[in-house]
């Protein structure tokens, strides 16, 4: 426990302290009054949120750690390249701390009924077919697996496996419709690896593969917004910029802008190569993997069934997310609809990943209050 602790507190520490001296830095170099205001209240949250919220809220330190690290960086990025989208991010923000917080209390006690797992389905589906009738901005893939993971494990931990895959074949159908191949992608992946793992069947690995590939076949067949020459692709000049700054970056503020005309799904990446170099965005990486790493231990250590479910699937959702990015970033893949996890310009994508890491911090806490209470037994016993 001491050797965690002095890892959190030394994250939290240098949280503060380097994005203070960044901040400040554009303040003395721009002369806005606006700008220490920024700098002040950043370094201000970053510091008094590491000591309040694991006592208000119960959450994992060094999650916690994480969390505002990329926070205060994508702060940093949006006032950097967009200033003028300083105050919506500011708010996607309030609402991924909201959602990280609510999400952990369902981490930690959320309802294994039946009937609670189809309501979060409905919804699910609900928010896949609103953008077939209005406009909305950003992608809803993310947060509609935010949903459909608090149901499906419940289906596949009583044994639904059907119920279950009908209602994962829906929800990818929909996502396929609006062209978001990569949401789809890590559902498919989730669901697979999840109905194998508790099913222990091989019949049951080898179907759900079936069946996605067999999707996937068809959706590149009939669907004409999903043809590989259709699709958005990073573009020559920003894969440029995202590694013009070599290993160790142009300087903070310096460097040539990011053509913003297409999709920003993975632009933030492209600003911390110029920026930061080659190198903090390999170290960007292992700290997100270490994050992920963490994620897996939590979930190996739940002693319920759904609860597991639930941790691997939200490891599974952020591990694909990841890949997907770095692959649009070396341009091996298509632009994905949503972004780097913790670190994306769309309000959805950045409150779902909050919500999928307050589904591990709130399985950590149970999985604490059940070692409690062994120790509680185990004195008594005695």
């Amino acid at each position: 426990m001491r050797r965690k602790r002095s890892y959190s507190g030394g994250l939290t520490a240098l949280n503060g302290i380097s994005f203070a001296l960044a901040f400040l830095l554009l303040a003395v170099r721009d002369g806005a009054t606006e700008k220490y205001w920024l700098a002040a209240g950043c370094t201000v949250f970053l510091l008094a949120g590491a000591f309040t919220f694991p006592v208000l809220f119960r959450i994992d330190k060094l999650l916690l750690a994480l969390v505002n690290f990329f926070a205060a960086l994508s702060l940093l990025l949006v006032e950097l390249a967009i200033p003028d989208r300083l105050l919506p991010h500011l708010l996607a923000l309030a609402a991924g701390y909201a959602c990280l917080f609510c999400f952990l209390g369902l981490g930690r006690a959320a309802p294994e009924s039946p009937a609670a797992a189809w309501l979060s389905a409905v919804l699910a589906l609900v928010v896949l077919a609103l953008p077939l009738a209005v406009s909305l901005p950003g992608s809803v893939g993310p947060a509609a697996c935010v949903l459909l993971l608090l149901a499906f494990p419940v289906l596949l931990a009583r044994r639904q496996l059907l119920p279950a895959s009908l209602l994962v074949l829906l929800a990818l159908c929909l996502m396929l419709l609006r062209g978001d191949w990569a949401s789809a992608l890590g559902l498919a992946l989730a669901f697979t690896l999840l109905a194998w793992s508790s099913s222990g069947s091989w019949l049951v690995l080898v179907a759900s593969v079936a069946l996605a590939g067999g999707l996937g076949w068809a959706a590149l067949r009939f669907l004409p917004n999903l043809s590989p020459g259709l699709l958005s692709w990073l573009s020559a000049r920003n894969q440029a910029i995202a590694f013009s700054g070599g290993l160790f970056g142009t300087g903070l503020g310096l460097g040539s802008s990011v053509d913003f005309s297409e999709s920003a799904s993975v632009l933030p990446l492209c600003l911390v190569g110029e920026q930061f170099g080659s190198v903090f965005l390999c170290c960007l990486v292992l700290v997100l993997a270490a994050l992920l790493l963490r994620g897996v231990s939590i979930a190996a250590a739940s002693r319920r069934n759904v609860s597991a479910l639930r941790g691997m699937g939200a490891v599974i959702l952020l591990s694909c997310q990841v890949l997907v990015a770095l692959g649009s970033l070396l341009g091996w893949l298509p632009l994905p609809a949503a972004g780097f996890p913790l670190l994306s310009f769309d309000p959805l994508s950045l409150v779902s990943a909050f919500a999928l890491v307050g589904f591990l911090s709130g399985i950590h806490a149970a999985n604490q209050s059940d070692l409690k209470e062994d120790t509680h037994l185990a004195m008594l016993a005695h």
